[in-house]
This record gives structure tokens, C-alpha cells and sequence, in this order.
């Protein structure tokens, strides 16, 4: 057995793999999904809000695609004088 000291990257994957194991279940705030146990999610939490709330990646996909769509509409829209 050789052990020594963890490089940056590989620190960074146990820690990463540590939190998604501790990940409980969830449901999707936004389409009442249930996202199972050690599977990724958007976590966040509003300073309004009372709780912490939960995307799963189909709804965050749907939030980046509009935002994308918004962004280029942006670019589209003609200059005024």
C-alpha cells in the first residue's frame, strides 16, 4: 500500500463525490419530479423564501435554454436614435 497526499484534482473529486453521495431525495420544485438519492440537482435558496428549492436537470435545462433564447433576442432588437 503507498499512500500519500492527494493532488488538487483528486482532492477536489473526493470531495465532490463525498456531497453527491450525501445528496437525499428530493422533489422538483418546479415539475414535482422526484430526483432519487445521489443524483444531481440545482440547489438553491431564495433570501425570501423559507426553504431551500430543487431543479432537476430537465427543468434547469429549460431555464438555461430560455435565458439563451433571451440573450440572443437581446442582440436582435433594433437600435433606436
Amino acid at each position: 500500500m503507498i499512500g500519500g497526499i492527494p493532488s488538487d484534482a483528486e482532492a477536489g473529486s473526493l470531495a465532490e463525490s463525498l456531497y453527491v453521495a450525501s445528496l437525499p431525495q428530493v422533489k422538483c420544485t418546479a415539475c414535482s419530479r422526484i430526483i432519487p438519492r445521489r443524483k444531481h440537482r440545482l440547489t438553491m435558496r431564495a433570501s425570501w423564501r423559507n426553504d431551500w428549492e430543487y431543479l432537476c436537470p430537465q427543468c434547469w435545462y429549460q431555464v438555461c435554454q430560455w435565458a439563451e433564447r433571451f440573450a440572443l433576442q437581446q442582440m436582435e432588437l433594433p437600435f433606436q436614435n
